[in-house]
């Protein structure tokens, strides 16, 4: 339930999503190409936001944990989570803040 309020209904299948994406999957694809912050490493400015690849890394980690039952082992996970599903909103709010610096000239 969690990936589905994460990504929505409009991403598709495929890894990387759909670009008719408007969830917080979507923005973590958009800005990694703003803040070289794409690819497996982290470090380009193409392929799959290292958000997203860490993110869903995490997911399974902690859906395996509860699997076995290890749910206080879980809580740490979920804080990891939650930390990168923050890293895309920090990256708008910096790229609309420069642009309206910039609009204002």
């Amino acid at each position: 339930e969690g990936v589905a309020f994460y990504t929505g209904s409009l991403e598709g299948p495929k890894e990387g999503g759909d670009k008719k994406g408007v969830l917080s999957y979507r923005l973590a694809e958009k800005r990694c190409a703003n803040f070289k912050t794409c690819g497996k490493q982290g470090n380009s400015l193409t392929g799959t936001s290292y958000v997203n690849t860490k993110l869903f890394n995490k997911i399974a980690i902690g859906q395996s944990k509860l699997l076995m039952g290890q749910c206080d082992v879980v809580r740490p996970v979920l804080r990891e989570m939650v930390a990168l599903m923050s890293i895309p909103l920090i990256q708008g709010t910096l790229r609309y803040a420069y642009k309206i610096d910039k609009m204002a000239g």
